[in-house]
């Protein structure tokens, strides 16, 4: 229906532009990643043809790009989209800007996804502190990004016994926030009881 509305305006229109992200969006909620990226990547081509100057919007359209990338497990295509737009972002707007601390935290998961552990620890040392500051603790972006930290440490096969205890001890004040805000029975508490199970 959103596609049929605007379809027949000119390519050039922003709400035709706009309904090409929500049916990525859609698409993507419902697990069509491959249709869902090639929405995105239309998407995106319009945006650099007739809104090159709409930083804050490109870079929301890459960040949706990369993400469904992660989602098919093209993690090295993910990371080299997320650096682009965090280098970007930094540039245009700062380090605690939200746009750029969301990227934050999706390119330190995917330097994980690739196996980049030691890189993945280095970034999201520096990362985890501005998220924090910007969201605070409970959030749920904070939460995720130190579980992110956790992960580099304690799935590094080159991990010592003091990084798989860091990871412990981060992992259980995840753990104890997730309860506290959404309950023990939380799909996200659940994931993080089990992965400190691991940390154990």
């Amino acid at each position: 229906a959103c596609w049929k509305t605007y379809l027949g305006r000119p390519e050039a229109s922003f709400d035709r532009c706009n309904a090409l992200g929500t049916i990525g969006g859609a698409l993507r909620l419902n697990a069509c990643f491959d249709d869902a990226l090639l929405v995105y990547e239309a998407h995106l081509a319009v945006l650099q043809r007739h809104y090159p100057n709409e930083d804050k919007f490109m870079l929301a359209v890459k960040n949706n790009l990369a993400s469904c990338c992660s989602n098919m497990g093209l993690h090295d295509r993910a990371v080299r989209l997320q650096r682009e737009i965090h280098t970007r972002g930094v540039a245009l707007y700062g380090v605690s800007d939200e746009t750029v601390l969301v990227c934050s935290g999706c390119l330190g998961i995917s330097l994980l996804a690739c196996g980049r552990f030691v890189e993945a620890q280095t970034f999201l040392r520096e990362q985890v502190p501005l998220i924090r500051s910007r969201y605070g603790s409970d959030h749920n972006t904070t939460l995720k990004s130190v579980q992110a930290l956790a992960a580099s440490l304690s799935d590094d096969p080159a991990s010592t016994r003091e990084n798989r205890l860091e990871a412990k001890r981060l992992m259980q004040d995840v753990v104890e926030r997730r309860v506290r805000v959404y309950g023990r029975t939380h799909p996200t508490t659940r994931e993080s009881e089990r992965f400190l199970s691991r940390c154990a």
